[in-house]
């Protein structure tokens, strides 16, 4: 619960095991670019991981790479660039789009990341926000083995943080970071 985090995070560390997402969506090696780009359209989700039948973890694939796939697929459009495309790929539909564009002959394994950065039930949070900040990602899986058992996100660890700078000065004042404007 939020007070346990809130709890913990002011006496001891806090453990990945404790704030990921349990039971993260996965993409299937086999999938298509298609079905890659419907499945994280499904869950409003950015990327997720891709596994084998077993639930090995073999690569990650995020909405970044599906638009640079389709980009490349239609020749780069500089004018539109990469932002430009992802909102025309959005407005009408991601995956839809995603199919008439590619067909589903692409293959997510084509696409994705095939060293996705992992980090077992015990890392730190810390540890995780290191492991972020090093390869400029926004997510670490988080592995039991080679078996995807949760993810944190850099959401994740945002609230982390606010809850423990709440706990640690709760009536705000001196000490709290401020955020302004001129």
């Amino acid at each position: 619960t939020t007070e346990d985090i809130v709890s913990s995070t002011t006496t001891t560390l806090v453990r990945a095991r404790e704030i990921m997402t349990h039971g993260a969506v996965s993409i299937p090696d086999s999938a298509s670019v298609a079905e890659a780009a419907a499945a994280l359209e499904e869950e409003g989700i950015h990327g997720a991981p891709v596994v084998t039948s077993y639930g090995k973890l073999v690569g990650v694939v995020t909405r970044t790479d599906i638009v640079r796939h389709l980009r490349d697929a239609l020749s780069g459009d500089e004018e539109k660039g990469e932002r430009g495309l992802l909102d025309a790929l959005l407005e009408e539909g991601l995956a839809s789009r995603t199919d008439e564009l590619l067909g589903t002959t692409t293959s997510v394994q084509e696409i994705m990341s095939a060293s996705p950065v992992t980090a077992g039930l015990d890392a730190t949070a810390g540890e995780l926000a290191a492991l972020m900040h090093r390869d400029s990602i926004h997510r670490v899986f988080i592995v039991d083995g080679e078996s995807v058992q949760g993810v944190v996100s850099a959401g994740d660890l945002m609230k982390v943080l606010e809850r423990y700078e709440t706990a640690r000065n709760p009536q705000g004042g001196e000490g709290c970071w401020r955020v302004g404007s001129a």
